[in-house]
């Protein structure tokens, strides 16, 4: 009946045996779903945040123009390349007691374009008006609206002049650094030398995102306006359209998107391979009816193909909702539909390929082979030596999971590695201290540092011009840091332990890296002394740190990391003329900086190059080479410290406070970028290894229903029954646990291990808590799955047992 062309018949086949096996069905869409969710919503989340972040710059400025005329502008202004222009120009800052004033100039169209600031009232015209943010109005503790008057410190020289409010910009974040726009002819009386320079941010009329093809067509423009092509530098635009900046998105959703296909792929061939051997004796029915070795491919094949039919959709559906709902803003139909097409796709192929090896187990079924297959047995034959052993619940399922050690060991394996991974994750989460790392690399001596500030306290002062040096010549002149004054301030303030001054300068460093010509300007340029060269010669990798020789020779000590013996570097700074000087600097000696801070840190910061007090004496006439103080203080007093010691700095124009807990703060965020990826990926191990257990479970008591119904006639009692299964699933949940607490510990204890030899912030700590929640979900699962059991026992009778056939 099957030599004919049976197309139909193979179709409702197929259909007839997907309703006949309800359970297998609805799980095998259900995991086909999941896995399609998870990849969907994943790819929707990361590319809506990538889209959220290109929002940023859409419509803004793709070029500023630095230092242009007010003519050149206007020739510009004229040009039908140019959408719009904004014009704005940093004047200057000053540190007023615990903040930073900014002020500036700005047109509308740089605030409302490319700014994209909201206001209210008006944008200033006359020297005596001023733009303000609104936080910074919350800061001042004012009410004041536009067209009310406010007396202020511009400057910060300590001169206040009352000023009208034309309007006031919606910034309301709270900051420690303030904005406030002024009018032009203020921005030009207020400029240095009366040199007013502005930068116009323009936009073209393109939509050009390649860097070149941005600046090819800015340069055509400026061509009859005076404007050189120096002039002309690229915005952010290119960088965010391009996703340069963030490294892109798309190769984390592919990786992941590949681990969840990997994962779900496996599973859905266990489960294909499941239904399959349970239907052997049907296929070798039809075989027997005259049904070809094809048509038995044709027909699982359309089985499968009608499952993802049905899972891809509703895994889309599901996916689509929750990412749009974390992340609306960033939805974009074209990367939704690229991105459904695609994962579609994929699925699609993974299910094929899952259905490889069970679609060749049907076709190659034999009608006598068919009719002989036990689908409980599988491939293992159970040999036993022994003369007799005792019939028990327990005995029985041991037999049973060794019949398929490699269905025993995966299914154990996976559900063992995503606990592990967990496990392991949760260590690493707990163990890893960002106040650990920020002690050992830039505060080992106390929780509090005050460095000699580098610029004026304004930079409108006098001072402030053209000293780019002045902290080395605050160091020549009269060392802020050894003032008697200010460290019998330091030391009266109660809770205070200690005081660990260390030396440094600031210098200028040239080399040629990798990437071309590097320059590092070093505000804590550390410089050692004689009995430090010969504790640092201990822990030298190669060269060496003779002291007379170093100072000889400018020579310099550097991190193994950024050179080798030989290397040139350049080095400039301040002489004690006021002068620049420049010299080359040879490297003698290097070291492994973590070594430099473990064994002897000469000043905090994890130096990358050392040089002697005496070559530093003889380049820059400094003697007081103090260029930092570290503060020590009681745990319990710490904050209290802080705030007397802040009060201190602010009252100094002379230093700048750095404290331990804003280093930490800093250190947290990337070490939780690091831990969120960990735990995600361990949640989606964990959900499949769930999936495979249930596919064991439920694949279990589906093909033994014969096995059952002889135990029971032989008699077994049902509850006997139940518990063999229980045993089972307990062989699974309890294994696991038992693999994920040994293996975590240990893969836990080797990864914290080797990162506190290379980055010094473990302090180790096992996730008791996180145990006992696995131990709670996989307890939760043990009673969901024998529950499943007892009621599926219970549906069919002892000989609807013994009788059936699949």
């Amino acid at each position: 009946m099957f030599r004919n062309n049976n197309k139909t018949i193979v179709k409702h086949l197929a259909k007839n045996s997907l309703r006949s096996d309800k359970t297998n069905r609805r799980f095998t869409i259900l995991t086909i779903a999941i896995s399609v969710c998870l990849m969907f919503s994943i790819s929707l989340i990361m590319l809506g945040t990538d889209q959220l972040h290109k929002n940023t710059q859409i419509g803004k400025a793709q070029i500023s123009i630095i230092g242009a005329t007010e003519k050149q502008l206007d020739k510009l202004k004229k040009q039908s390349k140019v959408e719009w222009i904004g014009e704005t120009a940093a004047l200057g800052y000053s540190y007023q007691k615990d903040i930073t004033l900014n002020i500036v100039y700005a047109d509308k169209t740089q605030i409302t374009n490319q700014l994209k600031y909201s206001y209210t009232g008006s944008f200033p015209k006359d020297k005596n008006e001023v733009m303000l943010p609104e936080n910074y109005l919350n800061y001042l503790h004012s009410k004041a609206k536009p067209g009310d008057i406010i007396s202020l410190d511009l400057t910060g020289n300590g001169q206040k002049q009352d000023y009208k409010i034309s309007g006031i910009i919606a910034l309301n974040k709270k900051s420690d650094s303030y904005l406030v726009w002024v009018s032009k002819d203020m921005a030009k009386t207020l400029s240095k030398d009366n040199i007013f320079s502005v930068t116009a941010y323009t936009r073209l009329r393109t939509d050009a995102i390649n860097s070149s093809q941005i600046t090819d067509f800015a340069h055509k423009v400026i061509e009859s306006t005076g404007i050189k092509k120096s002039q002309v530098m690229l915005t952010d635009y290119f960088a965010v359209m391009n996703a340069l900046d963030r490294q892109g998105m798309l190769p984390y959703v592919v990786l992941f998107s590949f681990i969840i296909l990997i994962l779900a792929g496996i599973i859905i061939y266990g489960i294909f391979y499941s239904s399959v051997t349970k239907n052997v004796q049907s296929y070798g029915q039809l075989r027997t009816i005259g049904m070809t070795k094809k048509q038995v491919k044709k027909m699982v094949r359309k089985k499968g193909v009608n499952l993802a039919l049905r899972g891809i959709p509703l895994g889309l559906l599901i996916g689509l909702i929750i990412g749009y709902t974390v992340c609306p803003h960033g939805f974009q139909m074209k990367n939704t539909i690229i991105s459904a097409v695609i994962i579609s796709v994929f699925a699609f192929f993974m299910v094929r390929v899952s259905m490889h090896t069970p679609v060749k187990l049907a076709a190659g079924t034999s009608p006598l082979a068919g009719l002989c297959y036990l689908p409980y047995k599988g491939k293992q034959k159970y040999k036993n030596n022994k003369k007799h052993h005792r019939i028990t619940s327990e005995r029985l399922a041991w037999m049973n999971l060794k019949r398929n050690r490699k269905k025993t060991i995966f299914t154990l394996g996976m559900f063992s590695l995503s606990g592990i991974l967990l496990i392991t994750t949760s260590t690493l989460s707990q163990s890893m201290s960002a106040e650990k790392k920020a002690r050992f690399m830039y505060f080992p001596n106390g929780e509090i540092r005050l460095n000699i500030q580098r610029i004026a306290q304004s930079t409108f002062s006098k001072e402030a011009k053209n000293d780019p040096y002045r902290d080395t010549r605050l160091q020549l002149e009269s060392n802020p840091l050894s003032n008697s004054k200010l460290l019998s301030q330091i030391t009266k303030v109660d809770g205070v332990k200690k005081i660990t001054p260390s030396n440094a300068v600031k210098l200028c460093i040239t080399y040629n890296g990798t990437f071309g010509t590097t320059t590092i300007i070093a505000n804590n340029y550390p410089t050692i002394s004689r009995k430090q060269c010969k504790k640092i010669n201990s822990i030298l990798l190669s060269g060496t740190a003779d002291y007379d020789m170093l100072t000889k020779k400018n020579g310099i000590l550097i991190s193994n990391s950024d050179a080798k013996i030989g290397d040139v570097y350049k080095i400039n700074g301040r002489s004690s003329d006021g002068r620049k000087f420049e010299i080359k600097a040879p490297v003698m000696g290097t070291y492994a900086a973590g070594d430099l801070m473990e064994k002897c840190p000469v000043t905090p910061g994890s130096p990358y190059f050392l040089m002697t007090y005496d070559s530093i004496r003889k380049l820059t006439g400094v003697i007081d080479q103090t260029g930092c103080l570290t503060i020590s203080v009681e745990p319990n007093k710490l904050k209290k410290v802080t705030k007397e010691i802040k009060t201190i700095a602010d009252q100094n124009n002379k230093i700048d406070m750095y404290t331990l807990a804003e280093n930490v703060r800093n250190i947290q965020v990337r070490f939780d970028q690091y831990i969120k990826a960990l735990y995600f990926i361990s949640v989606i191990l964990f959900t499949f290894g769930i999936i495979s257990l249930v596919n064991i479970v439920i694949t279990s008591i589906a093909l033994r229903k014969q096995e059952f119904g002889l135990l029971q006639a032989v008699g077994m009692t049902a509850e006997q029954i139940n518990q063999m299964l229980q045993t089972e699933t307990l062989f699974y949940t309890g294994g696991s646990f038992l693999l994920s607490t040994v293996g975590g510990f240990i893969i836990g204890g080797i990864v914290c291990n080797k990162l506190e030899n290379t980055s010094h912030c473990i302090i180790y700590h096992y996730p008791w808590i996180v145990i006992l929640v696995l131990a709670g979900v996989l307890l939760l699962i043990q009673f969901v799955l024998s529950f499943y059991s007892t009621r599926s026992l219970k549906k069919t009778t002892i000989l609807e047992r013994i009788r059936a056939t699949e």
